[in-house]
């Protein structure tokens, strides 16, 4: 099942994507099959589907880097005294200064050689995403399923009664199947399901029950809690904490500069959610030759609050600059 599902992702037209450089209750019973009145009335509970419901972003202004970086002092130093110095935003031209690229773009000799001539999307997809990786996935979902249960704190839910280990052919066709919400969207999870003619889509009853899905997604890990570093700040950025470490450089800012250390000096792009972005983090950046575009929130320390209260007309774009970087907002059908 899964290899014709994932062929069927692979082969699927894609729409293109166009990147601007400028910038249930736990009560409630599950039904493999939901009817037109669960679909309807499914939207805004809270129930275990929920991490797999495409989260919903707050509009943010995009922050991008330009010309020339401090040079002297690490992150920390440069955070500091960056927090500590007025920022005064500006309108006036900021050509970008791109830092070059100087890695060499290309695809390994040994991964084509294993690929061979003309390869198909699957075969590309199973290589970069090997067995170790679905094996890995498999363990740990059944660990934590494990774990959930037999915690003292665990209250049993409706959706555990019918729980059973996953194996990597089931990961794999869950996997397809989140693909697939992202290309046929539809408002809630539960309408995948659905039955009603005007929606349908067999492929999702087919490869496995609504019931079933809800129950991956909700022991959905990837890491052995028992042996996870508390004190990792990865981990603390994903349970939400955003404190700040030494040298004023919050958790959310030294993350990025941890995980992007292997490609730092080397003249690389990075793309940056708003949760990440800050002008310090941005400075830092380009003092270590990396350029980086991404939205930022409106209340973000340093940023300008002129532009976070201009009213735009659609269409129109207002920029602001300061210590080399260009901060930007823009209309469509609303602000960004």
């Amino acid at each position: 099942m899964y290899k014709r599902i994932l062929n069927y992702v692979c082969e699927s037209d894609e729409e293109s994507i166009e990147l601007n450089d400028s910038g249930q209750s736990d009560n409630e019973e599950l039904d493999d099959n939901p009817t037109e009145t669960e679909d309807e009335t499914s939207s805004g509970t809270n129930s275990d589907n929920s991490n797999v419901v495409p989260r919903v972003r707050k509009h943010a202004r995009r922050l991008s880097s330009s010309s020339s970086a401090p040079s002297e002092g690490d992150e920390a130093s440069t955070s500091a005294s960056a927090f500590r110095e007025e920022w005064v935003w500006e309108e006036k031209d900021n050509v970008p200064e791109l830092k070059q690229f100087t890695e060499i773009s290309s695809v390994s000799a040994p991964f084509l050689r294993r690929l061979g001539n003309n390869p198909k999307p699957l075969q590309v997809f199973e290589e970069v995403l090997s067995d170790d990786f679905w094996e890995m996935l498999s363990t740990e979902i059944n660990r934590y399923a494990k774990q959930v249960v037999e915690s003292e704190q665990y209250k049993e839910k409706e959706i555990d009664k019918t729980w059973f280990d996953v194996n990597t052919d089931e990961m794999k066709a869950f996997f397809a199947l989140c693909i697939i919400m992202s290309q046929v969207k539809k408002p809630w999870v539960q309408m995948n399901w659905s039955k009603r003619g005007i929606i349908h889509t067999p492929i999702f009853g087919e490869t496995m029950p609504f019931r079933r899905f809800l129950g991956i997604s909700r022991f959905l890990h990837f890491t052995n809690n028992e042996k996870v570093d508390q004190n990792d700040r990865i981990k603390k950025i994903y349970v939400g904490q955003d404190k700040t470490s030494a040298g004023d450089v919050p958790a959310s800012e030294s993350v990025v500069m941890e995980m992007a250390q292997p490609s730092l000096g080397k003249g690389y792009t990075l793309y940056l959610d708003n949760w990440y972005s800050s002008t310090i983090l941005f400075l830092n950046l380009l003092k270590n030759d990396t350029n980086v575009v991404g939205t930022v929130r409106k209340n973000r320390k340093n940023m300008p609050k002129k532009l976070a209260s201009m009213a735009l007309k659609k269409g129109e774009v207002h920029t602001l600059s300061s210590r080399s970087l260009l901060a930007l907002r823009w209309r469509d059908k609303k602000d960004v």
